[in-house]
């Protein structure tokens, strides 16, 4: 009986595309995070703006809807308001996907470096690894995500 040698190549072009992208789309979560705080604050700020009453620089406000003072103040803050929303949806999307992972201990470097936006010295500090065995583990976690990701 002979044994032929089979060998099996893996196409690690395709999973280093697959990979990148992966990385790319939980990337978006950390600034979906900062857009989602400004928008926060400046609803805070556009909300002080239209309850003060002496509030005198609003007649001279103009949006694109030809609204004037408050009205504007209003319209404006309801766009802000939309986009928050938006923005929350693909954060939370993204977070669902990382929190799918199976494994907790992939799952808390996805969440450390994507939703908590920590850099790889922070993450080995937190888990107690080295900041090089923890770029390879987050590789793996990232295979592990792929299959939540859309």
């Amino acid at each position: 009986m002979t044994v032929q040698n089979m060998s099996v190549t893996v196409n690690t072009r395709w999973d280093s595309a697959n990979i990148q992208k992966a990385k790319k789309y939980l990337s978006r979560a950390v600034n979906i995070g900062i857009s989602i705080g400004f928008l926060n604050d400046s609803i805070d700020k556009l909300e002080k703006a239209i309850a003060r009453p002496s509030y005198t620089d609003s007649s001279s406000l103009l949006l694109k809807d030809n609204l004037t003072g408050d009205a504007a103040l209003i319209a404006l803050k309801e766009r802000m308001i939309w986009q928050m929303i938006e923005l929350s949806k693909a954060y939370d999307e993204i977070s669902s996907a990382i929190m799918k992972v199976e494994d907790p201990f992939y799952r808390r470097i996805l969440i450390f470096r994507y939703l908590d936006g920590m850099v790889w010295d922070e993450i080995a500090n937190k888990v107690g690894y080295s900041s090089r065995n923890i770029y390879r583990k987050h590789k793996e976690a990232l295979t592990a995500v792929m299959k939540y990701l859309p």
